[in-house]
């Protein structure tokens, strides 16, 4: 018995999806992981499960592994949008990789906290007030506790 179909049509608020299935146009639900949720590209391969051994009660997971040109490493693993090329890949050494092809926006209203060291690659902006614990540099320069020859004698400095 042939357990595959492809998609016709996607209804994702009735978790249902119109396939092409043993060469009938057939509706049948659609099964996903708890915590996932995901509306199927056209053309996406469902694995078809007749739940009582009847065509006519069959369920369907979305398999869109024709989209994916990502060579996985042994246990790596990935989320994403294969059609706009984005991803969240779980690296084999413990590492996270994201990619993005739009903006990347994190919402924490209680806030977010990142330990380790950070690097930034390209411009940053910051809206809002800013508390620094440990050394300032700005182009090189260590700005807290910096100190400048006064014209009138002595120095001037720390920043304050």
């Amino acid at each position: 018995m042939n357990f595959l179909a492809k998609l016709v049509k996607y209804v994702d608020a009735k978790r249902q999806a119109a396939v092409s299935y043993l060469g009938t146009p057939q509706d049948i639900g659609v099964l996903l992981p708890y915590g996932m949720h995901s509306s199927p590209p056209a053309g996406a391969v469902f694995v078809v499960l007749p739940m009582s051994g009847r065509a006519s009660d069959a369920v369907g997971i979305p398999n869109a592994s024709w989209l994916r040109k990502l060579e996985l490493k042994p246990g790596e693993m990935y989320v994403g949008n294969d059609v706009a090329g984005t991803r969240i890949l779980f690296k084999e050494a413990g590492g996270i990789e994201v990619l993005a092809t739009a903006d990347v926006v994190v919402h924490a209203p209680r806030g977010a906290v990142v330990n380790g060291d950070t690097t930034v690659n390209g411009n940053a902006v910051i809206n809002g007030d800013t508390d620094i614990t440990g050394t300032l540099k700005v182009a090189g320069v260590v700005v807290n506790g910096h100190v400048h020859a006064n014209p009138e004698g002595g120095n001037v400095g720390p920043m304050e």
